[in-house]
C-alpha cells in the first residue's frame, strides 16, 4: 500500500483501500473506522475474472489486492473499471462520482494511470488519451502500435524532459514508444526470454518498469534497455528475482529486496533522506540514510508476531516533527491486517479485513457457568457404587458416610460460589468508581487482582463462540453476542490446502460438554517449503494453541470420523497425496483389529474434481509395524469402487455435498449435513403413510458440460460449411448415488443452465438452483425421495441391500438472482426447515421448505379443499375426520415477503457462505453470513442473527404480562380456599339438619 504522506500528521485524513471484491473505501487514520465506500460491483459467480480497478498509485502484494491513494496535486481520486473502459474521478470526501470519461471500447487488462502537471495520462492496450485532471475533458489521443500478443506494458513519465515514453512487451521483442503530445517515434528491440513468457505478476515476482536517466529497466532477469540506442545489456547491478523497485520523481530509484535475516519492506523519502523500513526478529526497524547511502540513524517499533502475519506488504512511518522521533506507524500486514502502532508497538487501532474471505466456519457452545459446573460435579460424586459389596451390618455406616460427604461437599461449593459472588460484586463497584473518578487510591490496589468475566453459556444457549478460518491462514474466534475478535493467531510459514481455491478446513475434536476437559478444535495445513501437512490443535474458547504437528507427507485432504479416544477427542483421517494408507490422528486413539462404531464398519469418499473421480475406501486395521511418526496412526484400507463422474469431455464437477459420510474432496470446498431427522414419514391425505428414503450414505454431485454450438451455412453448390460460435450451452446434471456401495440413485439434467449454483442435501430432499438461459431466471428445484408406504427397515439402513427410492421432482421461479442458499438446523429437528436464501440486493430471506414441496399441484384433492374452505364451513365439518395434508396449491413463482427478510434494514452483499447452528431451545436457530454489511452506523463483513422458523412456540413474548398473571394465579387461589371453606360450612349445616 502505497499513502500520501503530509508534511504535518493532522493533515493525514483519509486511507483509500481497493479490496480484491472491487470495494473503494477510505478509512480514517484516527480510529480505522471507515468513513465513505465510494463503489461497489459485485464478484461475478459464472468464472469471469472480476472488474479490475487501477488507480494513479497503486501497490500490491498480490494479484488481486490493489491499495491506491490520491496524490495531493490531484482533485480526486482516479480510478480506471469495466477492464479499461471507463476512467472515473470520484470526490475522496465524499466518494461521489466527479466525472467520468470513456476510454477503450473493447476490453483491455493492461491499464496505466499516470499524473503529470495537473494532466492525467490513460495508458490502455493500443492508445494513450490524455485528460484534464479537474475537469475530465479529453486534452487529446494518440494511437499505439497495436500487438497481437501483449505480455507485459508499462509506462513512465521523464520529469526533465517531459517525455512520456510506453514500453510494450510480446513474445520476441519489446516496443518503446516515446511522444511529446501528439509527435510519436517507436524503436523496437529484439530479447530472448528466458523462462518462456514476460508477464507482470504481483504475486509471485514484484515487477517494475521505471525510466532511470537513458534506460528501461524491467526485473524478470535484470536486464537493462537503453532508451536511445535500444540496446540490452546486463545491468551492473543484478537484483534478486523477488526484487522490488521503489520510484523517486528525480530519475532516481532503489532495489528492495531481503537482506541477510532483515527483510527490506518499503523505502520513504525524508527530505533529503531515504527512510528504509525492514522487519527483524525484534521488530520493525527503520533507518535513515542520505543520498549516498551513508547511515545516519534510526528507531526501532516492536512488533506482535502473533498479532501480525509476516511478512508486512507495506510500511509507511510517521514523524512528530523535523526530529527524528517516529509518532505512528501504518502497517498491512501479508493477511490483510491494517494497524496504526505506536512507538511502542501497542496499537492505536486495528482491522482485520481477511474476515472478509471467510472459509469455514463454527459455532461452538460457551462453556458451562461456575454454578452448572458445580452441579454437575456434584452429582457427579459416586454413590453406592461399593456399598453392595459392603456386608449389611455395615452398610449403614457407609450411607452415612456418603450422605456426610455429600452434605460436606455442598456446603463447600456454596461458600465458594457466594465468594464468586462477592468479588464480582466488588469488581463493578470499584469498576464503576474508578470510572467516574472517585476512590482512586482504592481502585488502584485493586485493578491488578481485576479479572474480566469469563465466557458463560447462557440459559437458552444463545451466546456461542465464532470459529472462523479465513483464505489468508489466520483463525479467528468470535463472540456472537457483540462480534467482538477475542483471539486471532496463525501458524507461521504455513498456508491453506489446495493449489486451486484456498481450502482450510475446521473439525471440532471436542465440545464444551466435556465440562472436566477443556474443547478442543483442529485445522490442517500445509508448509510452504516442503508442502508437507501440518495439523494445528487449539482451544476454540481462549484461542491457545495447543500442538502444532508437522507431517513427513503432503497431504491432500482430511476429514473427521465418528471414532473418538478416551479423552473425548473426535479422531481425523488424514489423506496423503499419494493415496495408498490412511492416517488418523490423535495418536491416543485405541487401535484394535478393526474400526467399527457400533459394530459397523468405517467408509470413507474420495472426490477428485481434477480427475472426475470419486473413490470409495473402507478403513481395514491399524498397521503397527509401519516406520511412521508418532504423532498419526497409519490404517491400511480397501478401495471399494471408483465412480467416474465426468464421463463426457468437457464436463467438470462444479458442487459435491453428503449428508452424513466423511467425504474428502481434493482440490475443492464440501459440506457435509449430519441434520437430525425427526419424522420418519409424511401422513398423507387418506391416512396412510409415506416414508422417507433416509440413506445416510447418499452423496450428490453437480455436473457442468459445457458445448460449443455449431451452426451450418451454405456456402457454394449445396456444400454445407460448419461455423463455430463463440458461445457456448451450459448443461448441468445433478447425480445422485450411494457413497459406499456407488450405485446411482437418481439423476437429473438440466439444459441450458448457467451458473450461479447452489446445492442443499437434508434429510430426504435436495434443493439446487441455476440460472435458466432459455427462460432468462432463476429457478430452484427440488427432490424428494420416499421409500414408499411400506418401510423396509425401521431401525436402521443399510446401502448393501438397496432400495429404489421414489422420486418426486418440481421446479419454482425464484424472482432475484441467488447468491447463497442455507438451511435452518434446530437441536431435535421438530420444527419445520427453512431456506435461506441471501440476493444481491442485500437482503436475506427465509422461506419455508413447505413451499418446495414437488407434490404441490394445481389440481386441488378433496384433501386439499380443507384448506380453501371458509372458516364457517370449517367449524361445521369440525366432526368430521380432518384428511387435510396442509400442501400449499402450485404456483410457479416463489413469493419474496418483507416480514421474511431476516436482516430487515442492514443491507448484506456479496454473502458468500450461509453457516447455521441449534441453539439450546427448539424454536430457534442460529444464523451466521458472511459477506459485506453496509449501513449508516456500522460497515463489517459478517451477520449474525436468530431466527425461529415456526414462531417463538417455547418461549414466552416480551409483552407477557407478569404481574397480571400472578395476580390472577393469587386471586383464582385464595378464591378456591374460600370456596373450599364455604363448601365445608355448606356440608357441615346440611349434615345437622
Amino acid at each position: 500500500m502505497f499513502a500520501y504522506e503530509p508534511a504535518h500528521l493532522h493533515l493525514w485524513k483519509s486511507i483509500f483501500v481497493i479490496t480484491e471484491n472491487n470495494v473503494i473505501a477510505s478509512i480514517n487514520p484516527r480510529n480505522g473506522e471507515i468513513s465513505k465506500i465510494g463503489a461497489f460491483f459485485s464478484k461475478p459467480t459464472n468464472g469471469t475474472p472480476l472488474t479490475p480497478y487501477y488507480c494513479t498509485k497503486m501497490a500490491c502484494g498480490s494479484s488481486s489486492n490493489k491499495y491506491c491513494v490520491m496524490p495531493p496535486i490531484v482533485a480526486g481520486l482516479l480510478c480506471v473499471r469495466g477492464h479499461g473502459t471507463v476512467l472515473e474521478n470520484l470526490n475522496p470526501s465524499t466518494g461521489v462520482l466527479s466525472w467520468e470519461a470513456p476510454l477503450e471500447v473493447t476490453r483491455c487488462d493492461r491499464i496505466k494511470l499516470l499524473n503529470y502537471q495537473r494532466t492525467v495520462y490513460v495508458v490502455t492496450c493500443d492508445q494513450v488519451r490524455s485528460f484534464g485532471a479537474s475537469s475530465g475533458q479529453l486534452l487529446w489521443t494518440t494511437a499505439l502500435h497495436r500487438q497481437s500478443e501483449i505480455v507485459w506494458q508499462d509506462a513512465a513519465i521523464d520529469s526533465k524532459s517531459s517525455l512520456l515514453y510506453v514500453a510494450t512487451g510480446s513474445q520476441d521483442k519489446l516496443e518503446t514508444v516515446k511522444q511529446r503530445n501528439f509527435k510519436t517515434s517507436i524503436r523496437n528491440a529484439d530479447f530472448s526470454i528466458s523462462d518462456g513468457n514476460l508477464e507482470v505478476l504481483w504475486l509471485d515476482l514484484i515487477l517494475f518498469m521505471w525510466i532511470l536517466k537513458q534506460t528501461i529497466l524491467w526485473f524478470t532477469n535484470a536486464q537493462v534497455v537503453n532508451k536511445r540506442s535500444c540496446k540490452s545489456r546486463c545491468y551492473s547491478r543484478k537484483a534478486e528475482i523477488d526484487a522490488r523497485i521503489k520510484t523517486f520523481e528525480d530519475e532516481e530509484f532503489c532495489s528492495i529486496s531481503s537482506k541477510q535475516n532483515a527483510t527490506i519492506v518499503d523505502v520513504h523519502r525524508r527530505g533529503k533522506g531515504r527512510l528504509v523500513s525492514s522487519v527483524e526478529e525484534g521488530g520493525l526497524l527503520i533507518s535513515l540514510y542520505d543520498k549516498d547511502g551513508t547511515y545516519i540513524s534510526q528507531a526501532e517499533v516492536p512488533l506482535d508476531s502473533s498479532a501480525l502475519s509476516l511478512p508486512l506488504m507495506a510500511v509507511t512511518p510517521f514523524f512528530a516533527n523535523e526530529t527524528f522521533s517516529v509518532k505512528r506507524v501504518f502497517i498491512v500486514a501479508n493477511d490483510c491486517t491494517m494497524a496504526m502502532l505506536r512507538p511502542n508497538g501497542r496499537p492505536f487501532w486495528t482491522r482485520y479485513e481477511s474476515l472478509a474471505s471467510v472459509v469455514s466456519t463454527e459455532l461452538i457452545d460457551l462453556p458451562l457457568s461456575e454454578q452448572e459446573t458445580i452441579l454437575e460435579e456434584e452429582f457427579s460424586v459416586p454413590m453406592g457404587a461399593v456399598g453392595l459389596r459392603i456386608s449389611s451390618s455395615k452398610l449403614n455406616c457407609f450411607f452415612i458416610d456418603n450422605v456426610f460427604r455429600m452434605f460436606t461437599n455442598r456446603v463447600t461449593k456454596e461458600l465458594l460460589q457466594l465468594k464468586s459472588y462477592l468479588l464480582r460484586y466488588l469488581n463493578d463497584v470499584f469498576g464503576l468508581a474508578s470510572f467516574l473518578g472517585q476512590y482512586d487510591w482504592l481502585a488502584l490496589h485493586l485493578l491488578p487482582a481485576w479479572k474480566p468475566h469469563r465466557l458463560e453459556r447462557d440459559h437458552f444457549g444463545l451466546r456461542k463462540m465464532l470459529v472462523v478460518t479465513t483464505a489468508q491462514g489466520r483463525v479467528f474466534g468470535m463472540d456472537s453476542a457483540t462480534g467482538q475478535v477475542l483471539w486471532h493467531f496463525n501458524v507461521a510459514g504455513t498456508e491453506p490446502l489446495g493449489s486451486g481455491p484456498k481450502f482450510f478446513p475446521l473439525f471440532v475434536q471436542r465440545t464444551t460438554a466435556y465440562y472436566s476437559r477443556a474443547a478442543q478444535c483442529a485445522t490442517v495445513l500445509k508448509r510452504k517449503s516442503t508442502g508437507n501437512g501440518v495439523v494445528v490443535t487449539f482451544n476454540p474458547i481462549t484461542g491457545d494453541v495447543v500442538e502444532v504437528i508437522d507431517l513427513e507427507f503432503p497431504l491432500c485432504h482430511a476429514s473427521s470420523t465418528p471414532l473418538k479416544d478416551p479423552q473425548g477427542l473426535t479422531a481425523l483421517i488424514l489423506w496423503p497425496l499419494r493415496g495408498e494408507k490412511a492416517y488418523l490422528f490423535p495418536p491416543s486413539l485405541k487401535t484394535t483389529k478393526s474400526a467399527l462404531v457400533d459394530g459397523r464398519p468405517i467408509y470413507f469418499l474420495h472426490v477428485d474434481r481434477t480427475s472426475g473421480l470419486a473413490e470409495s475406501y473402507k478403513l481395514l486395521e491399524a498397521l503397527h509395524s509401519d516406520p511412521s511418526p508418532a504423532q498419526v496412526i497409519p490404517w491400511s484400507v480397501s478401495k471399494q469402487f471408483t465412480l467416474n463422474l465426468t464421463i463426457e469431455e468437457g464436463s467438470e464437477i462444479v458442487d459435491f455435498q453428503m449428508k452424513h459420510l466423511d467425504v474428502f474432496e481434493c482440490l475443492g470446498c464440501i459440506e457435509i449435513f449430519a441434520a437430525k431427522v425427526h419424522s420418519q414419514g409424511r401422513v398423507l391425505g387418506n391416512r396412510s403413510v409415506l416414508y422417507k428414503y433416509l440413506n445416510p450414505n447418499i452423496a450428490v454431485a453437480l455436473i457442468r458440460l459445457k458445448e460449443e454450438q455449431v451452426s451450418t451455412v451454405l456456402a457454394g453448390l449445396l456444400q454445407l460449411v460448419p461455423i463455430t460460435n463463440q458461445r457456448c450451452t451450459v448443461d448441468i446434471t445433478v447425480l445422485a448415488f450411494d457413497g459406499i456401495t456407488g450405485r446411482p440413485v437418481h439423476a437429473v439434467k438440466e439444459n441450458r443452465a448457467n451458473p450461479p449454483y447452489h446445492l442443499i442435501v437434508c434429510e430426504n430432499w435436495i434443493v439446487y438452483s441455476f440460472w435458466n438461459e432459455k427462460y432468462r431466471r432463476t429457478e430452484v428445484s427440488v427432490l424428494e425421495m420416499y421409500e414408499g408406504e411400506v418401510q423396509a427397515n425401521p431401525t436402521s439402513f443399510s446401502s448393501l441391500y438397496p432400495l429404489e427410492p421414489l422420486v418426486y421432482h418440481q421446479s419454482y421461479i425464484f424472482p432475484q438472482k441467488i447468491t447463497s442458499l442455507a438451511v435452518t438446523e434446530t437441536e431435535k429437528a421438530i420444527t419445520p426447515r427453512f431456506l435461506l436464501i441471501a440476493m444481491p440486493f442485500g437482503g436475506i430471506v427465509e422461506l419455508p421448505k413447505s413451499f418446495l414441496d414437488p407434490r404441490r399441484t394445481v389440481n386441488l384433492t378433496q384433501e386439499l379443499k380443507w384448506a380453501n374452505l371458509p372458516p364457517l364451513i370449517i367449524l361445521i365439518e369440525i366432526v368430521l375426520p380432518s384428511r387435510e395434508e396442509g400442501i400449499i396449491p402450485y404456483a410457479p413463482d416463489l413469493p419474496i415477503a418483507t416480514d421474511h427478510i431476516i436482516n430487515y434494514n442492514l443491507s448484506v452483499h456479496g454473502v458468500h457462505s450461509i453457516c447455521t447452528a441449534p441453539s439450546g431451545m427448539e424454536s430457534t436457530s442460529m444464523v451466521f453470513a458472511a459477506g459485506l454489511v453496509v449501513n449508516k452506523l456500522a460497515r463489517t463483513d459478517l451477520f449474525f442473527t436468530r431466527v425461529s422458523p415456526a414462531g417463538a412456540f417455547d418461549m414466552l413474548k416480551d409483552g407477557f404480562d407478569h404481574w397480571f398473571i400472578a395476580t390472577v394465579l393469587i386471586g383464582l387461589s385464595l378464591a378456591a380456599m374460600a370456596t373450599k371453606r364455604l363448601t365445608r360450612q355448606k356440608d357441615t349445616i346440611n349434615a345437622w339438619r
